[in-house]
């Protein structure tokens, strides 16, 4: 059984030329939270909840150095992930992602 991952994120602006970034993932069940959390190393939980009653929502925080670190990241998560720009609409950007 396939589990539903839902993954945005989104930059944070800050006055240093790091690259900061907040990671919003919704998932259906506890087994396909655990996977993804094993995805995340070097990722800070930074908060979490329920949506729709059943969903786990999870909210995590991460600096990276440059962009192409942050490239390669992108490039590693196994998951569909889309960036929401700062007027809300989002873009699938790791295209090359393979099913989990």
């Amino acid at each position: 059984m396939e589990e539903n991952v839902e993954a945005v994120v989104w930059r944070i602006p800050l006055d240093n030329n790091k690259y900061h970034y907040r990671l919003q993932i919704e998932v259906t069940t506890k087994r396909a939270r655990k996977k993804v959390l094993k995805n995340l190393q070097g990722w800070r939980e930074v908060g979490h909840g329920r949506s729709g009653g059943k969903d786990f929502l999870l909210l995590f925080a991460k600096s990276f150095k440059d962009e192409k670190t942050w490239k390669q990241w992108v490039q590693s998560f196994p998951y569909e992930l889309e960036e929401m720009n700062k007027n809300g609409k989002r873009s699938k950007i790791n295209k090359n992602f393979k099913e989990v």
